[in-house]
């Protein structure tokens, strides 16, 4: 298993941080494998970041969105490849 971050900044149209906002911001994977995966709480940064952590069980493909008040960001989907643990990396497209 391996688990990463997501983080996410957080900007108002003045390009302003958001703060304490994380109730409001989901991160949803898919698995294009059927691969399992887990997804924790999204933790703020304070500085309108904030880092929003998963674990993947198996090598595959998967596709990660971030979302706020269920409008998603762009890039949507991104694409990673988890490779076996010799690698110890992910690719993000």
């Amino acid at each position: 298993m391996s688990r990463d971050e997501v983080v996410v900044q957080l900007l108002d149209s003045y390009l302003n941080p958001v703060l304490s906002q994380q109730s409001r911001l989901k991160l949803e994977i898919t698995s294009a494998n059927s691969s399992g995966f887990s997804t924790w709480d999204t933790m703020d940064n304070k500085d309108g970041s904030y880092n929003c952590s998963y674990m993947v069980k198996d090598v595959g493909t998967y596709e990660i969105c971030a979302s706020f008040d269920g409008k998603h960001f762009l890039p949507c989907p991104i694409s990673i490849n988890v490779y076996s643990s010799k690698f110890k990396h992910c690719v993000i497209y």
